[in-house]
């Protein structure tokens, strides 16, 4: 009777826990070292570093300053959460208009948010809280999703990760900044309007970062890094 065959025990090289770096791809140095890593997370700190945690931290209070109920203040804020989700869902939107575009819209739709916010003086025009919670939570949401995609189209590879931990620490620093900012200017000024506009230009300025960062040209950045990866393994 023949003894039953055991399965083959493959086993592992000893350096197979290594990732190897493909040609073209970032290492960790080039990556630290290049001006649209630093642009888009710049880019992250002012829109959601700033402009949304500052915004999302005062708008209850904001809405209560001017004389509506707590519990419609906070309606307002689910309806933001809501319409964010939605703005998440539609990062496919930069698939047909591009990166850039798309980044615009967003920044569009969140200056309009805040300019029906900023617009709220007393309770005889409640729409426009539900104008600022629609227009700002869906353009919040949808730079979430482009800039990510942004990243990815740039810095694909080994280090994506990295490279999105560091967006996510860029942004953490602006949310640290801007609620006591907001609150520091209300102290000085009396009201939110400072603040508002503040947040406004970050949004500008972010859309403005975004675009000289340039993931449009991350085909043309990818055959660079190619090219210069060759050279380097085959040298003239």
């Amino acid at each position: 009777m023949e003894r039953a065959r055991r399965p083959r025990r493959w086993t592992v090289p000893e350096r197979a826990g290594r990732v190897s770096v493909l040609p073209g791809d970032w290492t960790l140095q080039q990556m630290l070292r290049t001006p649209q890593l630093w642009f888009l997370i710049l880019s992250y700190f002012l829109y959601w570093g700033i402009s949304c945690f500052l915004v999302l931290s005062h708008q209850v209070k904001y809405a209560e300053d001017a004389g509506f109920g707590g519990q419609f203040a906070v309606s307002i804020f689910a309806l933001y959460g809501v319409s964010m989700l939605a703005g998440q869902m539609s990062g496919m939107i930069s698939d047909r208009i591009g990166r850039e575009a798309a980044s615009i819209v967003a920044s569009v739709l969140a200056v309009g948010g805040l300019v029906a916010l900023i617009s709220v003086r007393d309770t005889s025009y409640p729409w426009l809280l539900y104008a600022f919670a629609v227009s700002f939570g869906y353009g919040a949401g949808l730079y979430t999703a482009i800039i990510f995609a942004a990243t990815a189209d740039v810095f694909h590879g080994r280090h994506y990760g990295t490279a999105s931990g560091m967006m996510l620490t860029g942004m953490g620093l602006g949310g640290a900044v801007g609620p006591w900012l907001g609150g520091y200017l209300f102290d000085l000024s009396g009201s939110y309007d400072h603040a508002l506009i503040l947040c406004m230009a970050c949004l500008i300025l972010s859309a403005v970062f975004f675009w000289i960062a340039a993931p449009r040209q991350a085909e043309k950045i990818r055959a660079g890094r190619l090219e210069a990866a060759q050279d380097s393994r085959f040298p003239s």
